[in-house]
């Protein structure tokens, strides 16, 4: 058991250092502008959403909420839900 948390503490912190490292890198490169806030926005999406997959929380929340719907009703939350998701990616940009 101890041997598997030493492992998983080591892995974390490797991929605190290397986000720590990019980090320095885009800043040495690009420094404080619109293209590297664009960037980070690019990369944080992404990100944030492997995240919230690897919690679980659509697999132990959101998916069976979808799964008890019809096909009919399945088919109209999805409908409905690309043109937000849209709407939302427009207004993040645009502030």
């Amino acid at each position: 058991m101890f041997g598997a948390t030493l492992w998983l503490t080591l892995a974390t912190l490797t991929g605190l250092a290397a986000g720590f490292a990019r980090e320095w890198l885009l800043v040495a490169a690009w420094g404080a502008s619109g293209q590297s806030d664009g960037f980070l926005v690019a990369m944080f999406l992404p990100e944030a959403l492997r995240m919230a997959l690897a919690a679980g929380l659509l697999s132990a929340a959101a998916l069976p909420l979808y799964q008890q719907r019809s096909a009919g009703e399945q088919q109209a939350w999805l409908s409905a839900l690309a043109p937000a998701c849209c709407c939302v990616a427009c207004c993040w940009r645009c502030c």
